[in-house]
């Protein structure tokens, strides 16, 4: 890596790429990347502000957005698939 080159995590990238529909090998087709670099990005190890903002760019978010922790509605999600019956349907009050 290049002398005073700035690197971040990007704990949300799963996130943003699964919301637009995109393949791992789509977004990094996008964004002209090598599949590793978003399936690194994806296990948040850190990348390159300039890969951010091209992956960013792709998926129509602030480069900010990606360096978070993925939204509240994702945590949520899990919760309520936690709470469903193997049949898929969820759990009667009790």
């Amino acid at each position: 890596m290049a002398a005073g080159a700035t690197t971040a995590r990007t704990p949300s990238l799963h996130y943003w790429r699964t919301q637009r529909a995109l393949s791992q090998q789509e977004l990094a087709d996008h964004a002209a990347l090598h599949v590793m670099s978003v399936y690194r990005g994806e296990h948040e190890q850190p990348m390159r502000l300039a890969v951010i903002r091209r992956l960013a760019a792709v998926l129509d978010v602030a480069p900010a957005d990606l360096m978070r922790q993925p939204p509240a509605e994702r945590q949520e999600l899990g919760r309520v698939a936690e709470e469903r019956t193997p049949y898929g349907d969820p759990e009667p009050p009790v």
